[in-house]
């Protein structure tokens, strides 16, 4: 179930990420070399480039692991010194512990205000010269192709579908249970009066 919230409030933060003007590019579920994780979000505009990930299930290392990776992974592929800032979304930004990263923490609220205050280090051409980068699959998996890799749009669909399911199982068995408590009871009832 932790995971499911997670995925809810990627989403939320992606809803909010696409509210940013056209200056912006903003990718989502990049995928990070050939494992199952990947960069919850990952923004290009004027202050650079922004990994940006949900409080719920991630931590301050976890924000800078991504950072490092989008660094890492488009220097490579842009051949110029690309330096990602990792932000963590927060329900209560002040619930994550204190520490000496460079990691900024902002709720979902101030989101969008924060982006926009950024200081401009990326005119328009490197905005979109970084983002074709970002968008081709090599920069994240230079070594093969995995076939296998699922929109996450669909993916969250699924599980989305699977816990409505789940729900619904567990109303029935309510009901079932309630049915099967209730009825000799009301047999017992029945029988004392007629």
């Amino acid at each position: 179930m932790a995971w499911y919230r997670g995925a809810l409030d990627e989403r939320r933060v992606g809803r909010i990420l696409s509210e940013l003007g056209r200056e912006w590019r903003v990718l989502h579920a990049v995928p990070q070399g050939e494992g199952a994780t990947d960069i919850a979000h990952l923004v290009i505009g004027p202050p650079g480039v922004l990994a940006i990930t949900s409080g719920v299930h991630s931590g301050i290392a976890s924000a800078e692991a991504e950072a490092r990776l989008a660094s890492r992974s488009l220097t490579r592929a842009t051949g110029s010194p690309i330096v990602a800032q990792a932000i963590i979304v927060a329900e209560e930004p002040t619930s994550l512990p204190a520490s000496d990263s460079k990691v900024a923490v902002v709720s979902a609220g101030r989101l969008l205000r924060h982006l926009r205050a950024l200081p401009a280090a990326f005119g328009p051409d490197l905005v979109a010269s970084v983002a074709r980068a970002a968008e081709e699959w090599t920069t994240w998996r230079p070594f093969s192709v995995d076939a296998a890799h699922t929109d996450p749009d669909d993916a969250f669909l699924h599980l989305h579908a699977e816990v409505t399911r789940a729900r619904r199982r567990r109303t029935l068995w309510q009901s079932v249970g309630l049915v099967t408590l209730t009825a000799p009871v009301l047999v017992i009832v029945a029988n004392l009066f007629f």
